[in-house]
């Protein structure tokens, strides 16, 4: 929270419009009536800047309509929140801003350990700048056209009753090498686009 704060918010794009009612208050655990307990969240689809306490409801919520209910709704949130703030931090506008940095850095804590001095920050930026983007993705039980031998999914879900009733993925039939050609066709992609760019 403090952290995309201290670089203004961020701007998240939200894939689906959702509603959560069962958002959970901090502190409120236990109030009764139950009602109480839960406050009720709305997103809209688009490109919409949030601060920290608004993308911390983002990638926390759990019982969100239009299908965000699920692990992996919340696991592709948290992914577009994370491209989000990764492509604040290395902007010129933070980059450039040796007050910024020093936010993020005493924000974070512990979760950065670095030799790393501001001024050098700056030819990371220019580095990033070269590399024209991340390809990033979500392994899960998405619909997927075009795959061989009739599958509609790189991974299905089998019944929670057959693993000690844990939501598990696994492959149709074991054979994983589907799975792999797909994650290299991905990258692959992405390095031919990048190379034929001008």
């Amino acid at each position: 929270v403090k952290a995309i704060d201290a670089v203004g918010g961020i701007d998240v794009e939200v894939e689906n419009t959702f509603d959560d009612y069962e958002y959970p208050i901090p502190g409120k655990e236990t109030a009764e009536p139950e009602s109480e307990r839960y406050e009720h969240i709305h997103f809209d689809k688009g490109n919409i800047h949030m601060d920290g306490e608004t993308a911390l409801k983002f990638v926390r919520s759990r019982h969100g309509t239009s299908g965000e209910n699920s692990d992996f709704a919340r696991s592709k949130r948290q992914e577009a929140l994370i491209k989000a703030l990764r492509e604040k931090v290395l902007s010129f506008e933070t980059l450039s801003n040796p007050q910024k940095i020093s936010e993020l850095v005493a924000n974070l804590g512990k979760s950065i350990d670095t030799d790393i001095s501001i001024k050098d920050a700056l030819e990371f930026y220019k580095l990033f700048k070269k590399l024209g983007g991340i390809k990033t993705f979500v392994l899960d039980d998405s619909k997927i056209q075009g795959l061989p031998n009739n599958r509609s999914s790189l991974l299905v879900h089998p019944s929670p009753a057959d693993y000690g009733g844990a939501y598990v993925l696994i492959s149709q039939d074991d054979d994983f090498s589907i799975i792999s050609s797909y994650i290299r066709d991905v990258f692959l992609q992405d390095e031919a686009t990048t190379s034929a760019r001008p």
